[in-house]
């Protein structure tokens, strides 16, 4: 099948391109060619040049503003920022809210969720080649009552094969989400898991899984459990080797291979409740995580899940914190947690915050970045999951700040530094508007993230930044 062609767009000061989306609901796969990049310059490690032409500090317009500030107070010369695709055709069942980000497989073609929009209004799972075309893949309510699903709010997992899986909030055979699979040359779509809800399943999951060495599936749901306040759920796929003999036992899985790996305390209960989408894992297999609510200080908690299912507690929030909205980052090499809160801080616009994985004095928590300086136009409302570089910088986005539409921003993890990499216009300048997902590093070294609203239809957009130098993928 063929992709639909793209009609190109201009805008002062950048180009944009709208998509046509195919009408088709299956694809094979489409080479993605790279646009080529210069060499990535040498940098001492921790150190970050100023872009070409950046302003000295004794000649910013403000000197009260930190360095990190000044240089960005204007757009940088060494970011390119481009639409790769602006969901703006009526005459089609196009995607509509994308609050995830993308992943690519090897020859780069992006995929990603949607939660509204499709044949059936459910929502999808869609691809974008390099043209900036874009097919539905899987339209949700292909089933009678959306058994198969119904509004996918987290981004998706690729797997050494190609295959693709993701969850959706709604729908199932219990209303309560499900899990779900794409197979990766057919896109054939395979139910995995449907969620039953408290008190011995999960329900409503909201964040992408993460894939366990043995090739287990981990994800959290926002609700359901014991107390209904939340799960973390495991799935061991058919060919998923089992545990190590001398493992601890573990919960019995379902017929499908799902079981639940803990399941959150009371909302007012000091070991965290409701956590938010998304885990990260570290090699050990240990887990790691934020909830929104519970904690000592009713104000969220970092938390880790070891193999066994033990939970502990690393940190928990105060309401001059703020309260997370989204899971971590790891650095390995460092064993330190990367997040944001989407409130509090000292402009009470949300923070970039560090935690050792061992918590405690070892692992003091600190934040590294407070949105929201006044008269900046810096980012606030950070409500997705940073990406981080090899070389030790944190990327990511806030729905708000900025021009009121929202930013992609850079900080560097080791002092806290921040440029502002692009401030969205919104739908009246063919720009995103709240940007809800994280951003991916592609191969070439680019950003490449979607916005839940904007573009020439207030559909919705996917984007991508071309950086000097390039970030270094994980």
């Amino acid at each position: 099948m063929r992709w639909a062609r793209m009609t190109p767009l201009r805008a002062p000061g950048r180009h944009t391109c709208a998509c046509r989306l195919a009408r088709a609901l299956t694809a094979g796969a489409v080479a993605l060619p790279y646009l080529l990049l210069p060499a990535a310059r040498a940098e001492a490690p921790g150190a970050r040049a100023a872009p070409p032409n950046a302003p000295a500090p004794a000649d910013a317009r403000n000197p009260a503003l930190p360095w990190s500030w000044q240089v960005t107070r204007h757009r940088a010369p060494d970011v390119a920022y481009k639409v790769l695709c602006s969901f703006d055709d009526p005459s089609v069942n196009q995607p509509l809210n994308l609050y995830s980000g993308l992943v690519a497989d090897n020859s780069g073609q992006l995929y990603g969720t949607s939660s509204s929009g499709g044949a059936y209004g459910g929502g999808t799972v869609y691809a974008i080649n390099a043209e900036g075309d874009a097919l539905v893949l899987h339209a949700f309510g292909a089933q009678p009552d959306f058994a198969d699903g119904r509004s996918p709010e987290g981004g998706l997992l690729r797997d050494a094969a190609g295959n693709l899986y993701g969850t959706t909030a709604y729908g199932g055979a219990h209303d309560m989400g499900t899990v779900f699979m794409l197979a990766a040359k057919t896109h054939a779509w395979t139910l995995l898991h449907s969620f039953g809800g408290a008190p011995s399943d999960g329900a409503h999951p909201q964040g992408e899984m993460v894939l366990g060495a043995d090739g287990a599936l981990f994800g959290t749901t926002s609700s359901g459990g014991r107390y209904d306040t939340g799960t973390v759920f495991e799935i061991r796929l058919p060919a998923t080797a089992r545990r190590a003999p001398d493992a601890a036992p573990q919960a019995r899985a379902r017929g499908d291979g799902e079981s639940i790996l803990y399941a959150f305390q009371p909302r007012a209960s000091v070991r965290g409740s409701l956590p938010t989408p998304g885990l990260v894992r570290d090699a050990a297999g240990n887990l790691y995580g934020t909830t929104r609510g519970g904690g000592a200080h009713a104000a969220g908690t970092v938390f880790s899940i070891a193999p066994n299912g033990v939970e502990k507690v690393l940190y928990a929030f105060r309401k001059s914190d703020g309260t997370p909205q989204a899971g971590l980052v790891l650095d390995p090499a460092s064993g330190m947690l990367f997040g944001t809160t989407a409130t509090g801080g000292t402009h009470a616009a949300g923070t970039i915050f560090r935690l050792g994985i061992e918590g405690g004095p070892s692992g003091a928590f600190a934040l590294l970045h407070n949105f929201g300086l006044p008269g900046s136009a810096d980012g606030a409302r950070p409500q997705a999951r940073l990406v981080l570089d090899k070389s030790g910088y944190l990327y990511g986005t806030t729905a708000g700040g900025g021009r009121g539409h929202g930013t992609v921003f850079e900080v560097d993890s080791r002092n806290g530094h921040e440029w502002v990499l692009h401030r969205f216009t919104g739908a009246a300048a063919d720009d995103g508007d709240g940007p809800l997902g994280g951003l991916l590093i592609d191969q070439a070294g680019r950003l490449i993230g979607a916005t839940a609203r904007g573009g020439a239809a207030t559909a919705g957009t996917v984007y991508m930044l071309s950086l000097w130098p390039p970030p270094s993928p994980q």
